[in-house]
């Protein structure tokens, strides 16, 4: 994810030393001949240019600044605007078979203890890390620095753009970040740090000059102490252990006792129509319970003897139990959900009414539905709620329905489509009509006559004649 003059860069990462700027060459070619007229080899900036990051390129800190209790199972990371700013001073291009490409900053994140401090300084603060504190101990790895710088670029479903593509064309769908994969400790102080991965930003940000002839790492594995510059920082506490994780950790494997989860069944001696078969000859099964140890299985009954009772339990049994006058067989479990099914009944009808192990549970079932019966109907119908009230409303909107039905067939249904646009239009100018000629009392108001009299014609018999009035007099206005 690079733009501009970092994309012509072409010589790969190996994971080795980097020259201190990358380079390209350019040509000019005149009147479209094939060779260039001109060449230049053109350097782009690297880690020893850089004199900090504008904190406006920032959109986000997990965790934030000033966090008190943030998650000691969570990775920290911070997030930048733009797409190719963890690789825009790196000056290599990306390995062609990998695609990795080791950024040129990394997030680093320290405990604050003994031995770790960050200064204040000129041009940026200082991270410093001696004993007793151990930099291999605070530092991540830079040989896997490549797999903590991300970019993230956000598709619709059926786009046919590349992400480069739409990270250049829709700069508000791309972010990039960097993740710091120091796993922390609970009710702990850190501090976050952005700092350089090659040793000429190191050199840069600490006033020394970032000039030389090479790009190295800005620390290695062993170092006794490290002074890193720190282009971005911010402080934050974990809190006290207690998460998922933590819970999952404390499980231990403990060896369980051989009877756990299973009780021997006896199925030699079940009684009139079953046959009486000796313990030694394989009538013993195993009766599983809900939880069984892993890895163990549960014994089964001998091949032989499980066909023989196999063909009698069909003999002994009956779909409705067999409550006749003359005997009383045993059901066969699963009966009533089947009733009414055409065809061969499923697998599971004859696996759950042929084996001991499973009849025996069906059995146990069984009893336990009828010595609860009447707590059990008692909660199916306080389940039931208002099923009552619901289904009233139901009833009263399928007569509606009914009504309206037969009301349009003995009125509308007759009518073709003409008639039965004027029959909706007369009536609604009958409405009309009736409400017109009937006075609104809202709108009736008291008035006073005038002098003619009801008619507003002549002036009555006996009348007042009205006053001359005086030219020049002034005109009275009523207020009214």
């Amino acid at each position: 994810m690079r733009s501009r003059a970092a994309a012509a860069l072409a010589d790969p990462d190996l994971g080795g030393d980097l020259p201190a700027r990358g380079a390209f060459d350019v040509g000019v070619h005149l009147n479209d001949e094939p060779s260039a007229a001109a060449n230049a080899r053109l350097e782009v900036a690297g880690p020893g240019d850089a004199v900090g990051i504008d904190p406006r390129h920032v959109v986000r800190r997990v965790p934030g600044d000033g966090t008190s209790d943030f998650e000691p199972n969570l990775f920290c990371a911070i997030e930048f605007d733009r797409p190719e700013l963890p690789w825009l001073l790196t000056p290599a291009a990306a390995e062609p078979a990998s695609q990795r490409l080791r950024p040129w900053i990394v997030l680093a994140v320290v405990e604050e203890t003994a031995g770790v401090s960050l200064e204040p300084a000129q041009p940026l603060p200082v991270l410093r890390i001696e004993a007793p504190a151990a930099p291999d101990g605070e530092l991540p790895d830079l040989d896997e620095s490549w797999a903590w710088a991300h970019a993230q670029v956000l598709l619709e479903d059926g786009a046919t753009q590349t992400a480069a593509e739409i990270a250049r064309s829709s700069p508000a769908l791309a972010l990039s970040r960097l993740l710091c994969p120091r796993r922390l400790r609970p009710a702990r102080p850190y501090i976050a740090c952005v700092v350089p991965a090659f040793d000429l930003g190191a050199r840069r940000g600490l006033g020394a000059g970032g000039s030389g002839a090479v790009a190295r790492p800005a620390w290695r594995r062993g170092d006794a102490s490290v002074r890193l510059p720190v282009y971005l920082h911010w402080r934050f506490a974990t809190g006290a252990a207690g998460d998922f994780e933590t819970l999952a950790r404390r499980l231990a494997v403990r060896e369980l006792p051989a009877e756990l989860g299973r009780r021997t069944l006896f199925a030699g001696a079940g009684g009139p129509g079953l046959p009486e078969i000796a313990a030694a000859a394989g009538a013993v099964v195993d009766l599983g319970g809900a939880l069984v140890p892993a890895g163990r299985a549960l014994g089964g009954l001998d091949a032989a003897v499980a066909r023989r009772l196999a063909e009698a339990l069909d003999a002994a049994t009956a779909p409705d139990g067999g409550d006749d006058e003359e005997e009383v067989r045993a059901p066969r479990y699963g009966s009533a959900a089947l009733a009414g099914a055409a065809g061969d009944p499923p697998p599971w009808f004859g696996q759950l009414n042929r084996d001991p192990a499973a009849r025996a549970a069906a059995g146990l079932g069984a009893r336990a539905v009828r010595e609860h019966q009447e707590e059990l109907v008692f909660g199916a119908w306080s389940q039931a709620g208002q099923l009552g009230e619901a289904n009233e409303r139901l009833r009263g909107l399928d007569l509606a329905a009914a009504v309206g039905g037969s009301l349009r067939r003995r009125h509308l249904a007759p009518l073709a489509v003409g008639g039965a646009m004027q029959a909706g239009v007369r009536d609604a100018v009958q409405r009309r009509s009736r409400a017109a000629r009937q006075p609104d009392p809202r709108r009736v108001r008291r008035r006073s006559l005038p002098q003619g009299g009801q008619h507003g014609g002549a002036p009555q018999r006996g009348a007042r004649p009205p006053r001359a009035r005086r030219r020049g007099a002034q005109r009275r206005h009523d207020p009214a």
